[in-house]
């Protein structure tokens, strides 16, 4: 298993202030709820990734960009749908 990695971030006050409420409400800490955050946009962030690349081997942007959203929402649907 992969050890999990430390990352600093900031954000405004009234932002962690919505999470920390959303958290209470899962009676789970802040952390856990910001990383299933994150992971649930997993299937979009890879799609980018995916996209990044095609246009800088020089796709055609309107297709990538098309690609780029079915496979994000496609991702998206299939983690609601497990």
């Amino acid at each position: 298993m992969a050890v999990q990695k430390r990352l600093a971030l900031t954000i405004s006050p009234d932002y962690l202030d919505l999470l920390k409420k959303v958290a209470e409400y899962q009676k789970i800490p802040v952390s856990t709820m910001v990383m299933g955050l994150l992971e649930a946009q997993r299937p979009v962030v890879e799609a980018m990734l995916k996209a990044f690349e095609d246009i800088e081997a020089g796709g055609e942007k309107e297709k990538i960009l098309n690609a780029f959203f079915a496979d994000a929402f496609e991702g998206l649907g299939k983690s609601l749908r497990d």
